[in-house]
């Protein structure tokens, strides 16, 4: 803040952004330097912003001042823009780097929250840690980490009943294997155990995060889910005459397990506690396979086990009528205290 607003001040196009930034960037700094460092990322946007400007500025007047006329100067100033394209063309192949489009886009949260409106429908309570109060679809949310998970015993804390009181569990990546508990329990734990029976999903393209996998105590319809691929919604339902796989699986995080989910149609692994003495970090794989490539998934070996298997159809869905739909639901978040 101290850098980047001096910065942005001094240059004429940039001054009303310096100013609407300072209460919150002046807050952050005094008041909330303990929060998430997530938080902090517009902050660290506009000191890029800030240098970024400031350098080409430098630049700027340095080729204002190079010698030999202005045929010079202007091949001096096409190279510098060349180079800055470049770079940030380049940035494409970054995970979370900008993508190009003249197409216009929609937020994968809206179509994360639209996905949980269509699976649960629009008056549900949800359970789930705090990233994905609103993405999973909850019109009443609550986060039971700090009953469950975030404690050094249960005390007698009757799991399955408890969970049971859900319309769904949400689960993302992040946080996915955290837990405080003495038997080192997580969400997917008791998804493990069979507590828990797999409702629904939907995988996110860009923003990995938004990635969550849903379940119920109890009885659940049959499983389906949202995925994105290539910029397309793609919708899978489960069927038994379907060309695709749902397949959960559990097991040692390695190398072969990523490359097997970087060659499926959708894929995300998420981190769960290692068994006591082992070695190795573990992890519950979910992945979407047309089914005459599932044989990969299902023969990697003793150390893994296929905890669900869900023929289905993957196919288009309309994102444009699933956002339709989740606006015109109009329902407002309440935060249930249990």
């Amino acid at each position: 803040m101290l850098i980047s607003t001096p910065i942005l001040m001094a240059m004429r196009g940039t001054r009303i952004l310096a100013l609407a930034a300072l209460p919150v960037e002046a807050a952050l700094l005094l008041i909330a330097g303990h929060k998430h460092a997530i938080l902090f990322l517009e902050r660290d946007w506009l000191y890029a912003a800030a240098v970024s400007a400031a350098t080409l500025s430098i630049v700027m007047l340095g080729i204002a001042k190079l010698p030999g006329g202005a045929a010079i100067r202007r091949a001096a100033g096409l190279a510098v823009a060349a180079l800055v394209i470049i770079a940030l063309w380049s940035q494409r192949s970054w995970q979370g780097g900008p993508r190009v489009s003249i197409q216009p886009r929609t937020h994968e949260a809206d179509l994360a929250r639209g996905a949980g409106l269509e699976m649960l429908g629009a008056r549900v309570l949800v359970a789930s840690r705090t990233e994905l109060w609103c993405a999973a679809g909850a019109a009443d949310w609550y986060d039971p980490a700090w009953y469950l998970t975030d404690r050094d015993e249960l005390q007698g804390v009757a799991v399955g009943k408890y969970l049971a009181g859900f319309d769904a569990i949400a689960v993302a990546t992040h946080l996915s294997d955290f837990t405080l508990c003495s038997d080192r329990k997580v969400f997917l734990s008791w998804y493990l155990d069979g507590a828990l029976q797999l409702r629904g999903f939907f995988f996110a393209e860009a923003n990995l995060t938004l990635t969550y996998l849903l379940f119920r105590a109890g009885p659940v319809p049959p499983v389906s889910g949202f995925g994105l691929k290539d910029n397309r919604l793609l919708q899978f339902n489960q069927d038994p005459k379907g060309d695709s796989l749902m397949m959960v699986l559990y097991g040692p995080k390695t190398s072969n397990l990523e490359i097997l989910c970087s060659e499926a149609t959708l894929c995300r692994i998420f981190i769960v506690p290692s068994p006591e003495n082992s070695g190795s970090r573990y992890a519950v794989m979910a992945a979407i396979v047309p089914t005459r490539d599932a044989g990969p998934l299902e023969g990697l070996g003793r150390e893994y086990r296929v905890i669900q298997r869900v023929p289905g159809r993957l196919a288009a869905a309309d994102a444009d009528l699933l956002l339709t739909k989740m606006r015109q639901d109009g329902v407002v978040i309440a935060f249930t205290n249990r």
